[in-house]
């Protein structure tokens, strides 16, 4: 078998993307990653694909994926440096590979606790069939043995396959990892939840397992999100019958305890019918806006078209938005997108959809759309789209947004000249209308607000200066998760992050219409 690394730092070529933009726009490849922006990564010369991606609180990339080692599939890490490089104190030159138990191993979901342990969440099988397995890793890319056995958990939960795609850290640093199970009649949705480290929740559902079957139906859970109060989305496709066509959107909510949220949908579960019966239809990733809006992406064809992508938008209780289409994920030619990959959203509420492109060449292409969802917005990349050509064949699995705005899409490239297979691919977009810059004194203050005492052990007080109609805080962890969302209406408010971790957080702050952004650090 092979054992090398290589990775390439390639002079992309970005579609209708001309040296003439340099100057302030947003969506132009970033020279200062890799080289010329891009970065991609040989594992072992074998087809290796990512899955999902994720920041550490330092700001480093973590990717995860398959890894083909021949005979079978194991769990791989790789992490990268902010400049795009492999970071040589992970596992073995940036990459760490898990043989879980014996069998093949399908890694879906990487996230991190606070307290820098990195989790990584999938499908292990044992002979038989597969069940749901997480893997904790330490900073520097070892097993944690503290968690599970020797750094594994695998539960099985139904009579059949389990297969897991998400798994979702809370607060409390307890994590539920969403997917579906198969039991012989049907698929349904299945949830665990597990304390900080690895054992079953046993005061989620029951014994820490919530099951979902929708009327004796197919159920195949893709992708999962967390509400800011805690609540659990999940969404996926619902197949009522066989033969062609026949899936349908399912969305359920969860309430933390992993009960059913009856105010949302019907009984807690929405299913929609996007175009007719005959049409097939796979979501693919699921976000919410900061208004409560939920957004889905994913593709839907009939058994004589080609997939297309599609953007939808529901309220907050699951009915459907009006409009509900969003604007069309579009390209710079005129064959239609194949399928919505990811979804991110800016702090300024903007909408960012990566989108599979029919090739060859394939690229990594991403529209973004205004907060309404219903217009591009022109004054990205070309016209509001992005495409980076960098193999021959590729496609974007993830969207990650740093802390000073720039867009970094994570998937998969395959170059036919050199036939090494499929290899990890990474781009970096700058983004400079959103960028934060940071204050480095220790009270942060500007011509609209002052934020003291900086750093402070949680309580902070923040004075907004001058008289003011309307103002909205948003703050963020250094991963970019919203961990409060709060409407200022008086001149002095106290900010209370005494229930978070330590470390540095980030704050934007909207004054009728005027932005202000800095750090927090809690001590």
């Amino acid at each position: 078998m092979k054992n090398f690394i290589y990775t390439f730092l390639l002079f992309p070529i970005a579609i209708g993307v001309f040296s003439s933009c340099l100057v302030a726009q947003d969506g132009i490849l970033d020279s200062t990653f890799g080289i010329n922006g891009v970065v991609v990564t040989d594992i072992n010369g074998f087809d290796n694909f990512v899955t999902s991606s994720a920041f550490q609180n330092d700001g480093k990339i973590l990717v995860t994926g398959i890894i083909n080692n021949g005979p079978v599939k194991d769990f791989i890490v790789a992490r990268y440096n902010i400049n795009g490089f492999l970071d040589s104190t992970f596992g073995v030159n940036g990459i760490v590979t898990t043989d879980v138990n014996g069998f093949n191993d399908v890694s879906t979901a990487i996230s991190t606790q606070s307290n820098g342990k990195i989790l990584v969440s999938g499908n292990s099988g044992n002979g038989i069939n597969d069940d749901f397995s997480v893997v904790r890793y330490n900073n520097n890319g070892s097993l944690d043995n503290s968690f599970g056995i020797n750094g594994k958990v695998i539960t099985p939960i139904g009579t059949m396959h389990d297969r897991s795609f998400n798994i979702l850290v809370q607060q409390d640093d307890k994590f539920i990892v969403t997917g579906n199970i198969e039991n012989g009649l049907d698929n349904d949705f299945a949830l665990v939840r597990y304390n900080s480290n690895g054992s079953v929740d046993s005061l989620f559902g029951l014994n820490g397992v919530v099951i979902t079957d929708y009327f004796g139906f197919n159920d195949y859970a893709k992708s999962s999100t967390l509400q800011n109060d805690g609540k659990i989305l999940v969404v996926g496709y619902n197949k009522h019958s066989s033969g062609f066509g026949n899936e349908k959107i399912m969305m359920t909510r969860y309430n933390t305890d992993g009960t059913i949220d009856s105010t949302f949908g019907i009984n807690g579960i929405v299913i929609t019918e996007l175009y007719n019966s005959y049409f097939y239809t796979f979501p693919n990733d699921i976000k919410v806006q900061p208004n409560g809006k939920i957004l889905v992406t994913g593709y839907t064809h009939t058994s004589s078209t080609i997939p297309q992508a599609f953007l939808v938008r529901y309220n907050s209780n699951g009915s459907q938005d009006t409009p509900f289409f969003l604007d069309p994920i579009i390209s710079s030619s005129n064959i239609s997108p194949m399928s919505g990959t990811s979804i991110a959203v800016q702090v300024d509420g903007k909408i960012i959809v990566s989108s599979m492109q029919l090739g060859p060449p394939s690229t990594f292409l991403m529209n973004r759309k205004d907060t309404t969802g219903l217009n591009i917005d022109t004054t990205f990349g070309n016209s509001g789209i992005v495409e980076t050509i960098i193999g021959t064949n590729s496609n974007v699995v993830n969207i990650l947004i740093q802390n000073d705005g720039k867009i970094i899409l994570i998937g998969n490239t395959f170059n036919s000249a050199n036939n090494t297979g499929h290899n990890f691919a990474l781009t970096r977009y700058t983004n400079p209308s959103i960028s934060v810059e940071i204050e480095t004194n220790d009270s942060l203050t500007d011509f609209y607000s002052t934020i003291y005492p900086n750093p402070s052990n949680g309580l902070f007080e923040m004075t907004i200066d001058t008289p003011f109609q309307e103002a909205n805080l948003t703050i963020f962890d250094v991963t970019g998760k919203v961990i409060v969302q709060q409407k200022i209406t008086q001149n002095n408010t106290q900010l209370n992050l005494l229930s978070h971790p330590k470390g540095m957080y980030f704050y934007q702050l909207l004054i009728d219409g005027k932005q202000v952004t800095g750090k927090l650090i809690v001590q």
